[in-house]
């Protein structure tokens, strides 16, 4: 074994010095001087770039970067990126409050040059030369430039005189031995850019408060933000915290200040007049003393005066663990910011509202951290989130430990009132397994090695930041911290101001650990492969200890740890080496029980198998019941919840739902909601049963298959002691299509078979005899595509339907083929205003009892049309009072009740048209509907085709949840229908959608 190490070694040696020998990284030193038009929000000056080729190859042109033209207009990916993202800001704003880079004019070594922008991205340009630029060679580039500042957006902004200029001039894109990485500019997705020189020089009014990555070159700057800094110490008590600031005039006489830097990528600086500014310092363990910077308006006071004890110390926790802080000054300033809590810089990073002292104490140490993982490790961001987030966020938690003596659990995120229904195991479970699990579970997990782009925005959280940090973690208790430490040393001192790829980490730690990484970087970050380990079996050896049969049931040969136990404490753990298929391993004493990850560092897709006795045979793993809800830990559960209920026919209903999914989902779910009805006497409710298939298509989602059943009353007449039931048995099927998983659209093919059995009232001479059974069957099978954007969504929907039923002594048989098409039309206030268009359009196929009008199309969806029982009413079959006016929007669509007439209805042909129109007032709820229907009318004249319209006001409650219509207006066989029921109120409509009410869906749908 030790031979095998040692070859192993050399290799990675060998393999990590070619590496080295291959890699290049260019140098771009620029100089800047611009002006800033705080009337007209602009920035506006020149740029000199000295650009030298260190690659050895002969370099014809060179991409630039001119990320401010990513404000432009709203076909830029940043753009595309917010509008998939749900966020409309940017896409209802004014022309004005956009933003571009202008006034371009490059040269050469003083000679004209071309420049292409990129056909697809206005924010990426291509600069040819007029001479190829040799290897070692150096070339001078220059041009104006004017930048408008957008409105704070995103990253690059202002409100009103408070800028945040960042990603601000024309940048080179990097060129590195994987050739040029131009990208367009992302608000989720970060940056990449090349090392070199920064000197920097900004006039505006003098009034402004600056702060700027680079050293301050400029005396009186100096001595004015000392002077501040004192100021502001000597008065931080009485400073008041303020909800709003108000924007002073900017002084008429103007400033110019200059800034320089070393080995950085980036320049940023903020400007304000509003900045409080308080100085600090910190001493690092070789003396060096840094210097500390905050600076922050009156929104949060009374945090930010701490707030130099947050960057010191930060700057001290990453300096001991990683390496020395390697420029003059940290600075961390308080500003809008639209992209997140914190946004980094070399030197300097700016923080939003943070709400409480940890928190900007967290954001702070995470973006001073920055400096570390991006500002000196400067990894591809984009391409490789991890390898930027990831190492930070374990970092940032690393330091939350140690100053707050708390992890990242899921208690920690979740208000008081949510924590109270978890167990104590499900509050101390990590945060980022638990957010692992979701999207592994629901087929959304990818391997965290993607690129940003490629990442939802739920994804870029977990698998940027949380599960990279997780799996730091895990690495960490494997090779124990102080191993650790030391490798991640080595690594800082070999690739700061460079640009290290994924293999160059990995190298790193092969090379000093001797062990082989694999199962970390290529496996757990690399690809979307599970991890899970069984233990089968336990036996005593010769010895102290037992002989533990493990098993890998899944594809990552990873490290993994076996704790001893008793009485559920661990009293020793000891860490193997990955394998694969089956292995025996030795503990070397005995305990009661022994369990796989008894800290919970692995990601294992499953935990349920990681426990076994000393005497032989894993723990039953019996499900117990908890009220509610709650996470999946290492025991297995079912979940309870009272459930009441009532209609008008089983009357007042008690009962309970029982369930074994919450969060995150699982393979197998199940949902049985048994219940009471205390005026039927009957044993009603339903249960719902899936299975999730989960392809490694890319396209196709999943797959799910199941059982749904149901029972309730469905008549009772009052001159009689019974109550009618239906009963329903419904397998289905569905299929979920996703061409991307950071898209809208997606489509469905969908299957199910319903049996329905109706109970039905038999009488003879004698009066009422009892309840009588008759069954019928159909299949529904349909297909729709979908377009879920946060703007103009569509769907459309074709469903092929057949009902079977007994007629006498006879079985007929109807097929229908409907179509369903919904459009969505913003037009005023964002998203929240819209025009809702409904097309509907059915044919009977087939009919054996056309004439006679059973089970037809109807004009409005009420619980006489809902044939298939698909969805709960008050009161089906009753036709006066409030069950009956509780409607859904099915088939014809129409908001007004019309069950009692018979009217509307067809065995042929139905077309509809439902139009409604939010007002345009954001205070006022309601919405103005047109139905519009052409349909043959078999119910009353065979073959008479009619004309129906209907109008009236409607108003949503509850998020959707109720809604209710106001019938105006209509066709004059609807208006007298409307007459006959009497009262104004008995044309009023209602429906309920009780799916608002679920929790488990609400909580799904918004991770």
């Amino acid at each position: 074994m030790k031979k095998v190490n040692i070859i192993l070694l050399l290799n990675l040696i060998c393999v990590f010095a070619f590496a080295q020998k291959n890699y290049f990284q260019q140098e771009v030193n620029s100089t800047i001087n611009v002006t800033l038009d705080d009337a007209e929000h602009t920035v506006k000056g020149e740029i000199s770039i000295e650009y030298t080729n260190n690659s050895p190859d002969e370099l014809q042109e060179i991409y630039f970067h001119l990320w401010p033209n990513a404000y432009k207009n709203i076909n830029t990916e940043f753009a595309i990126q917010q509008y998939e993202k749900g966020n409309t800001d940017f896409l209802f704003a004014d022309k004005a409050d956009r933003g571009y880079i202008d006034d371009l004019d490059f040269e050469v070594n003083g000679k004209k040059v071309v420049l292409t922008y990129d056909e697809r991205h206005i924010d990426i340009a291509l600069l040819t030369l007029n001479e190829p630029l040799k290897s070692g060679e150096t070339i001078t580039i220059k041009t104006p430039f004017k930048v408008k500042i957008p409105k704070s957006f995103s990253r690059l902004g202002h409100v009103e005189t408070s800028y945040q200029l960042t990603q601000w001039y024309p940048k080179p894109a990097v060129y590195d031995p994987n050739g040029w990485n131009q990208m367009p500019y992302l608000d989720q997705g970060e940056f990449y850019s090349e090392f070199g020189s920064f000197d920097v020089t900004i006039t505006l009014p003098k009034n402004y408060v600056v702060g700027a990555t680079g050293i301050l070159q400029t005396e009186s700057e100096v001595t004015f933000l000392n002077e501040l800094a004192g100021e502001t110490a000597n008065r931080i008590e009485k400073i008041v915290e303020v909800k709003e600031n108000d924007f002073p005039s900017s002084s008429a006489e103007t400033k110019t200040i200059r800034y320089t830097a070393e080995n950085v990528h980036d320049f940023a600086w903020f400007a304000d007049k509003r900045f409080n500014v308080l100085k600090g310092d910190v001493t690092l363990e070789s003396g060096r003393k840094i210097d500390t910077w905050v600076m922050f308006t009156q929104l949060e006071t009374d945090l930010w005066k701490d707030a130099i004890k947050y960057v010191n110390r930060s700057v001290k926790y990453y300096s001991d663990r990683i390496g020395e802080y390697p420029y003059p000054h940290a600075t961390a300033v308080q500003s809008a910011l639209s992209a997140g809590g914190g946004m980094e810089y070399p030197m300097i990073t700016v923080i939003g509202k943070s709400g409480n002292a940890k928190s900007l104490d967290q954001v702070i140490t995470h973006e001073v951290g920055h400096n570390w993982f991006y500002g000196i490790l400067a990894s591809n961001e984009r391409e490789y989130v991890w390898m930027d987030e990831g190492f930070n966020s374990f970092y940032e938690e690393a330091y939350i430990k140690e100053y707050y003596e708390t992890e990242t659990k899921v208690g920690d995120m979740l208000p008081a009132v949510a924590q109270k229904l978890l167990s104590k195991e499900a509050l101390e479970q990590e945060a980022a397994y638990t957010s692992y699990l979701v999207q592994e579970r629901r087929g959304e997990f990818i391997a965290p090695s993607s690129s940003a782009r490629k990442m939802t925005s739920f994804n870029y959280g977990v698998l940027g930041y949380f599960y990279p940090a997780y799996l730091f973690r895990y690495a960490e208790a494997y090779l124990g911290q102080a191993e650790f430490d030391r490798v991640m040393k080595i690594y800082y001192q070999k690739w700061e101001f460079k640009h290290p790829q994924p293999n160059d980490t990995k190298a790193i730690f092969e090379a000093e650990t001797g062990k082989d990484f694999d199962w970390l970087f290529n496996d757990l970050f690399g690809s979307k492969k599970k991890l899970d380990y069984q233990m089968k079996a336990v036996q005593s050896t010769n010895g102290d200890g037992v002989s533990i049969t493990v098993i890998n049931k899944n594809e990552v040969a990873a490290p993994f740890s076996i704790s001893g136990l008793k009485n559920g404490v661990v009293l020793e753990t000891i860490w193997y080496d990955g394998f694969d298929g089956t292995k025996e391993v030795v503990f070397p004493k005995t305990h009661e029980g022994y369990r796989i990850d008894a800290k919970g560092l692995m990601p294992e897709s499953n935990r349920y198998n990681n426990y076994i006795k000393h005497n032989g045979g894993g723990k039953l793993n019996i499900p117990v019941p908890k009220l509610l809800g709650g996470l999946e830990t290492s025991k297995r559960k079912f979940f309870v919840l009272p459930a009441l209920g009532f209609n008008a026919h089983d009357g007042f209903m008690l009962g309970g739902v029982f369930y074994n999914a919450f969060i995150p989902q699982k393979k197998f779910e199940y949902t049985i909601n048994p219940m009471h009805g205390f005026n039927s006497k009957n044993l009603v409710g339903s249960a719902n049963f899936d299975f999730y298939m989960f392809p490694k298509s890319e396209t196709f989602k999943h797959l799910k298959a199941g059982l749904n059943l149901k029972s309730f009353g469905k008549n009772s007449p009052e001159t009689f002691d019974y109550v009618e039931k239906y009963t329903r048995i419904s397998p289905h099927a569905e299929a979920k299509f996703q061409p991307s998983l950071t898209g809208t659209k997606s489509s469905y093919l969908r299957a199910r078979g319903i049996y329905i059995q109706e109970q039905s009232a038999d009488f003879d001479t004698s009066g009422f005899t009892g309840l009588g059974n008759s069954d019928r069957f159909g299949y529904d099978v349909s297909y729709e595509i979908r377009d879920d954007r946060v703007v103009n969504p569509y769907s459309v929907k074709v469903s092929l339907l057949s009902n079977q039923y007994p007629r006498f002594t006879e079985t007929e048989t109807d097929i229908r083929l409907t179509v369903e098409a919904n459009y969505k039309l913003n037009y005023y206030q964002k998203e929240k205003k819209a025009a809702r268009f409904r097309l509907f359009a059915g044919q009977f196929l087939t009919n054996s009892n056309k004439s006679a009008g059973a089970y037809p199309m109807s004009l409005t969806g009420n619980a006489e049309a809902d044939f298939f029982y698909d969805d709960l009413f008050f009161g089906r079959g009753i036709q006066e009072g409030l069950s009956e006016q509780q409607i859904n929007t099915a088939q014809g669509g129409f908001k007004t009740p019309m069950a009692t007439q018979s009217i509307g209805q067809s065995n042929s042909t139905m077309l509809a048209l439902n139009m409604s129109f939010d007002a345009p007032m954001d205070f006022l709820p309601i919405s103005a509907f047109i139905d519009l229907a052409y349909f043959e009318d078999t119910r009353a004249t065979s073959g008479a085709f009619k004309s129906f319209y209907n109008i009236g006001l409607s108003t949503s409650l509850f998020n959707g949840f109720f809604k209710l219509n106001v019938p105006l207006l209509g066709t004059d066989e609807l208006m007298n229908a409307y007459k006959s029921k009497g009262g104004f109120f008995r044309r009023l409509s209602f429906s309920i959608d009780l799916l608002k009410l679920n929790p488990k869906e609400l909580l799904r749908s918004n991770l």
